[in-house]
């Protein structure tokens, strides 16, 4: 019997209309594509409008920094001879460690120096008289425009580059590397060699034309991881973090390992306090510990007036110490300390980094040791010996500060 294969008599039809949607659906998601790559090429700070993740994408897609509001372009390339000026103090005192706290100290210590007659701003706040070049406040913005510009009323330079002022205080977060790429500060000492390694000692500070002055301070590291946590979690306004696309998020710091060897935030404790103890005998660094500063703040602000060439008499050290208080700052001195934007696009007043008050807490030593779990410290401790074991110094003072050699 045989069989037959009957083939169909008709082709089934294309469905032409679908494949033309889908052609022409593709090819909108590749002209979006182009268009969005050719515009984040001239402003890549448009990611930042990304709810929550902008930030991500700013530092995957773009290899920025974080934070995305951080630019160190003002201390590389010779800019800072731009705007630094012989005498200029930089306040880099570690990130939660005291940095606002010395800012103001230096600040009122040099008000002591402006004649009586002599006009001088009042303190408004850091962002205005002791400014953080650093810190970028209009996303897509550079520290030039913002440092040298002219956005607010008055200019925020009236403030900051008062002529009454004996010398100008800025604030910074960095370690020495960031401030050797202009020799602003010269490498560790080689005691082999009787010289700095890396560079001669006329290669200082533009042959020695500029030199500027740095104040440095350390935390114990438990203590600063501790501050980390409202730092992140709690005090940073809601309007801030969605201006830079979502950063800082609350899960920035979350257990002591983010600080740790290998976590996000390592260069914090560990690198800062190896880079200034290696230069902590240069002429134009003081190296503080918050520990002193806290159970001794006169001896602190006598070593900041002789460091600044500033003799304070009885009635003024007193004056100084006063106003220096954790309790004066907090109590007289409210509103002061959240950072107004004043260099913001559209600035009215109220914009700040941080909610109102919220910054100054406690002024107390030992809290890291209350907050964390016996294990972490342990790990911590542990550490703390591997990085700083060798020089038993600089171990001893690292946790407890202290006098070194």
């Amino acid at each position: 019997m045989e069989m037959s294969l009957e083939l169909p008599t008709t082709v089934p039809k294309k469905n032409t209309g679908n494949n033309i949607f889908s052609s022409v659906l593709s090819m909108a998601f590749i002209l979006l594509g182009v268009v969005v790559s050719i515009a984040l090429k001239f402003k890549p700070s448009l990611v930042l409008h990304v709810p929550r993740y902008g930030y991500l994408l700013w530092a995957l897609a773009f290899v920025g920094t974080i934070p995305p509001y951080y630019d160190s372009g003002c201390y590389m390339h010779k800019h800072s001879f731009e705007w630094l000026h012989n005498n200029d103090v930089i306040v880099s005192a570690a990130a939660k460690s005291g940095a606002t706290w010395m800012l103001y100290c230096s600040h009122t210590i040099r008000s002591k120096r402006v004649s009586k007659e002599g006009f001088l701003p009042d303190f408004v706040d850091p962002n205005y008289n002791t400014p953080w070049p650093e810190f970028i406040q209009n996303p897509g913005d550079n520290w030039k425009n913002q440092l040298l510009g002219e956005y607010s009323k008055p200019p925020l330079k009236d403030y900051w580059d008062h002529p009454n002022y004996p010398f100008r205080i800025f604030k910074s977060h960095n370690g020495p590397h960031i401030f050797q790429h202009d020799h602003l500060i010269a490498p560790a000492l080689d005691n082999s060699k009787g010289y700095y390694s890396g560079y001669k000692r006329n290669t200082f500070g533009r042959n020695n034309k500029i030199k500027v002055k740095f104040v440095a301070m350390v935390r114990n590291g438990l203590d600063q991881a501790e501050s980390m946590v409202p730092f992140f979690q709690e005090q940073h306004k809601d309007d801030f973090i969605s201006r830079w696309g979502g950063y800082p998020p609350k899960s920035s710091f979350t257990k002591l390992q983010d600080m740790m060897p290998g976590g996000t935030l390592e260069d914090l404790y560990f690198d800062y306090v190896n880079e200034w103890w290696d230069v902590r005998h240069h002429d134009n660094v003081l190296l503080l510990h918050y520990t002193d500063a806290i159970k001794d703040l006169n001896k602190t602000v006598s070593k900041l007036s002789k460091f600044y060439d500033i003799e304070l008499t009885t009635e003024e050290q007193e004056d100084v110490v006063q106003k220096c208080s954790f309790k004066y700052m907090k109590e007289q001195q409210k509103g002061k300390f959240d950072y107004k934007l004043p260099a913001l696009k559209g600035y009215d007043g109220s914009q700040t980094v941080f909610k109102s008050n919220s910054l100054l807490r406690k002024g107390t030593v030992g809290e890291g040791s209350k907050y964390f779990t016996e294990e972490e410290k342990e790990t911590w401790k542990q550490w703390e010996e591997t990085k700083f074991g060798v020089d038993e110094a600089k171990l001893r003072w690292a946790r407890q500060g202290g006098d070194f050699e």
